[in-house]
């Protein structure tokens, strides 16, 4: 839990300084509905900058605007990616 906690601080800080004006909050849904999540699915807030580092991690695993989604075992893979690099603060007891 430590390592998950010291891990969202410094993504976090690496967040604010590439999407530094990405002020306040936002909603992200744990399964992004591009990928197939409901839109009334889970949600977590989180600062913006560090919703779009999430959003741009799950983007390089699988592309905006394919058309298609990915099969539900390709979908917990790349949500174990992302997550573990880039863990939800309120799942490790952190609140943003």
């Amino acid at each position: 839990m430590l390592q998950a906690r010291q891990l969202y601080q410094q993504r976090l800080k690496e967040a604010q300084a590439t999407y530094p004006n990405s002020l306040g909050y936002e909603n992200h849904h744990l399964i992004p509905m591009y990928l197939g999540g409901p839109a009334n699915g889970q949600t977590y807030r989180l600062s913006t900058a560090y919703h779009k580092a999430i959003t741009q991690a799950f983007r390089r695993k699988w592309e905006y605007g394919q058309g298609r989604r990915p099969e539900p075992q390709r979908l917990q893979d790349i949500m174990i990616e992302v997550y573990s690099q880039y863990p939800i603060p309120q799942l490790i007891g952190i609140e943003p």
